[in-house]
């Protein structure tokens, strides 16, 4: 399974890393800090089963990734994922797959 992370803060991109190769050993995962650098990865040829997107970015955030991925890629699974719980609206226009809230807890 190929995955892609795209989250601006590193820390929440290694901690959901940690917690996917606990459950897919064998996935190749890629991490992005921005959705236009992962929009740039799959315009260049590559390609995901399942994108984590964070709504909130510095510069190109979730949901406008994830319309643009929607759009070219419709095979990819889009998970959205916030502290904020009011975005579900966009989360089905995207027919995302889900909506994961973050929280401040740690999970190990």
């Amino acid at each position: 399974m190929k995955i892609a992370i795209c989250d601006d803060n590193s820390n929440e991109r290694k901690e959901l890393r940690d917690l996917l190769e606990k459950i897919w050993e064998d996935a190749e995962i890629t991490e992005s800090e921005d959705g236009q650098e992962l929009i740039d990865r799959m315009e260049s040829g590559d390609t995901y089963d399942l994108v984590f997107l964070d709504v909130f970015m510095n510069k190109v955030g979730g949901i406008e990734a994830g319309r643009v991925i929607r759009s070219r890629y419709s095979r990819t699974k889009i998970i959205l994922v916030s502290v904020s719980r009011e975005f579900g609206p966009e989360a089905f226009e995207l027919d995302a797959f889900y909506y994961l809230v973050k929280c401040s807890c740690a999970i190990k």
